[in-house]
């Protein structure tokens, strides 16, 4: 996520969006020619491009699954795209029906595509000012059905990751979240969209300063270190040439991004081997994948 797209950017059928060709990678519908041409370049510099997003979801659903584990009920995912199978809240409400999720995404048509795909769960759309319903939004019987089911509401809000005022000055994140308990924060494979070093290391360091006492954050990002040079150079240069922002850091660097956090075993490792014991063997190598990931607790 680097600095919000046009309105409009996310049904353009001639400039490839990362959410488009990340549900592309995954198999799915929501993605044009555009997006497939360059995920078929990324994909052609790196052959392995599409375990690692399956390993990027596979960390995401084992660390809902810690932190529901460890009694969060109440989680924050920036970045999450298009709805597809594994979603947060799935994951989270499959163990504890009762947890709440809010959803942050920088283009305004995933999270319109978000709400309405998640309608008998979703909190109805609030004014940024007023936190009150926008005219249209889900139905106040719809939300009634939801706390007589004992479901946990699922909130939207439209910023990018490195906007975190607008995140939390915003109307459904204070009804969603409640900051006198501890969140768990999904930023998974989100933070190398964003070039900008320093903006987005403070931007990220905000969110967690905000964090009460016991939660818990759960970081992923394209890793330097696992990656033969040729490797990341073809991929940088496919990225380039399809107007894709995307940038890769170094472990130290993706473990700066824990600061003010107790980084929990097994520290930063390849995502494919993060407490992984259940997933089928033999894991896929840290070069399969690309990818670094770290939990850390909010002490």
């Amino acid at each position: 996520m680097a600095a919000p797209p046009r309105a409009d950017a996310f049904d353009d059928p001639t400039v490839p969006h990362p959410a488009r060709r990340y549900n592309y990678w995954l198999g799915g519908r929501e993605n044009y020619r555009v997006d497939r041409a360059s995920g078929d370049a990324v994909a052609a510099a790196m052959p392995s491009v599409r375990v690692g997003i399956q390993e990027n979801r596979a960390f995401l659903r084992r660390a809902v699954r810690f932190m529901i584990g460890e009694g969060i009920r109440q989680l924050i995912d920036i970045g999450p795209g298009i709805p597809a199978p594994d979603c947060s809240h799935e994951v989270a409400q499959a163990l504890a029906p009762e947890t709440r999720v809010l959803y942050v995404d920088n283009d305004p048509i995933v999270i319109a595509y978000s709400r309405a795909l998640l309608r008998s769960a979703a909190l109805p759309e609030l004014d940024e000012e007023t936190g009150e319903p926008v005219d249209g939004s889900v139905a106040e019987a719809d939300l009634e059905q939801v706390a007589q089911d004992g479901r946990g509401l699922i909130g939207h809000v439209l910023s990018d990751l490195c906007d975190p005022e607008r995140i939390l000055g915003n109307a459904e994140l204070r009804a969603v979240i409640d900051f006198d308990q501890p969140v768990g924060l999904l930023l998974v494979a989100v933070a190398h969209f964003c070039i900008e070093d320093e903006r987005v290391y403070e931007a990220v360091s905000r969110l967690i300063d905000v964090l009460p006492q016991g939660s818990l954050v759960a970081f992923s990002h394209a890793s330097t270190d696992y990656l033969d040079p040729r490797t990341k150079g073809r991929v940088d240069a496919a990225n380039r040439d399809h107007n894709s922002p995307f940038a890769f850091r170094y472990s130290f660097e993706i473990a700066r991004f824990a600061a003010g956090l107790d980084i929990l075993d097994p520290g930063v490792v390849p995502i494919s081997i993060w407490r992984a014991e259940d997933e089928p063997q033999p894991r896929p190598t840290a070069a399969d994948t690309g990818i670094a990931c770290w939990v850390g607790r909010r002490p």
